[in-house]
């Protein structure tokens, strides 16, 4: 953590600045970063002929919380949303509850659909096909609080 504090500093000693409501990074001359590493919005830039990068995320949960975190979840699981709103600090568990292969939706080929389900006692209950992973996210997230899991 400590290393990424020196880097998000120096970020801001060389103009970098942020817009926590709108999830935007901006470099030094005002305009907007747009760079993404596998998938996340991604800062970069050189100091003494060394190239920093620092994911944007991280940059904005500095700025507003005033600290590093080891796990920051995207709320809507939507990568380049980093509006401040949509950044929480996480534990692993709870950051896996999220990630692709546990999320209860997936993409079927065959008919071109996003397919929601949630597990409960072992037993799989089907939540419906839609249009994008949007909506079958949404479907599984709010069936999963009905249950309160």
């Amino acid at each position: 953590m400590k290393e990424l504090i020196e880097k998000i500093k120096l970020a801001i000693s060389k103009g970098i600045t942020c817009n926590p409501e709108t999830g935007q990074v901006f470099g030094n001359t005002g305009k907007e970063l747009t760079y993404k590493i596998n998938g996340y919005p991604t800062i970069g830039f050189n100091h003494e002929g060394k190239v920093y990068k620092i994911g944007s995320h991280q940059f904005i949960f500095y700025i507003v919380h005033n600290k590093c975190v080891k796990l920051i979840d995207h709320i809507n699981t939507i990568t380049t949303d980093n509006r401040i709103s949509n950044l929480r600090e996480l534990d692993n568990s709870g950051n896996k509850r999220n990630s692709n292969k546990i999320k209860g939706y997936y993409y079927n080929k065959q008919n071109k659909k996003w397919h929601a389900q949630i597990v409960v006692n072992r037993k799989v209950e089907y939540l419906g096909e839609f249009d994008c992973p949007l909506l079958a996210g949404m479907a599984y997230k709010k069936r999963r609080n009905e249950l309160g899991l």
